[in-house]
């Protein structure tokens, strides 16, 4: 679990980056330029000898749609919503999680999906405001993006060789995301904000394509191996109240402390009932 909270704590600390930064860049291009960076981390480690090939296009087709399919979506929303809209929908990942998991196993386990609706409820309780119209495509292109990253966690636990290294693999998810991506970014004519981007965008697109993205991507789908899907599904949102934490802290926002505190338990009580399920050999 480790390697999941620490991925939390590094995406709550990028929260605002895309919309501030990257207003008017296309949103195909965003996400080829995040995982062109993240590539080259792991391709001194990869290890192809002997992967069954219907193993390495699993993991070529586990990569197009957890993080291309993600960010196409995920950096069109910004189009239609405001980052702190984006942020509220994502809270329905854990949903995902725990229903292509029941899906693909072929199994139901209610545990997971009180889980999931806790954790569900606790980001949904922070982040909730007063109002809320975003337009319907956003909400749309947001639930394409956390399906598709949902998918993408519970596919790879499924996919994964015992006998193989996260490290040893973990190129191949990343070429099926940048190959996708850059598809759609030709499909849009995006290559020409190429032109645009200014030095402190590149600057922001590098530490998001090395640490959020390429190692984030890397330590996240590692802790899913070692996590039934019912902490999985959780811990999606956790990320949600930690970026609420680190802008009182660091940034001297202002903050709801009860909406804090309670999505916090919400959470945690996620986390905590799914600890209890049985875990049915990860995912």
């Amino acid at each position: 679990m480790r390697y999941l909270i620490a991925v939390s704590l590094i995406w709550s600390l990028s929260f605002g980056l895309i919309s501030v930064r990257f207003g008017d860049i296309d949103s195909n291009l965003l996400g080829f330029a995040r995982l062109a960076i993240a590539l080259p981390i792991f391709l001194p480690f990869v290890k192809l000898g002997g992967l069954p090939l219907r193993t390495l296009c699993s993991l070529l087709l586990i990569g197009a749609i957890q993080y291309g399919v993600m960010y196409t979506a995920l950096f069109h929303s910004f189009k239609y919503l405001q980052g702190h809209e984006v942020a509220l929908l994502t809270v329905f990942t854990p949903f995902f999680v725990v229903l292509f998991h029941s899906l693909m196993s072929h199994t139901w386990n209610s545990l997971f999906y009180l889980s999931a609706l806790l954790a569900l409820a606790g980001g949904a309780w922070i982040y909730l405001p007063a109002e809320f119209n975003a337009p319907l495509l956003g909400i749309l292109w947001m639930q394409l993006s956390n399906a598709a990253f949902a998918l993408g966690q519970v596919w790879y636990v499924r996919c994964k060789p015992a006998d193989r290294t996260d490290l040893s693999l973990y190129a191949i998810p990343f070429a099926g995301a940048v190959a996708l991506t850059a598809v759609t970014t030709s499909l849009t004519a995006g290559w020409a904000d190429l032109r645009i981007l200014d030095t402190s965008q590149w600057s922001a697109l590098v530490y998001l394509g090395a640490i959020a993205s390429g190692l984030c991507f890397f330590w996240w789908n590692k802790g899913a191996t070692l996590v039934n899907p019912g902490v999985l599904a959780a811990m999606n949102n956790l990320k949600i109240p930690l970026a609420v934490l680190v802008s009182v802290i660091v940034f001297r926002e202002q903050a709801s402390l009860l909406a804090l505190i309670g999505g916090c338990i919400l959470i945690l009580a996620g986390i905590y009932s799914a600890m209890r399920g049985k875990d049915p050999k990860k995912a």
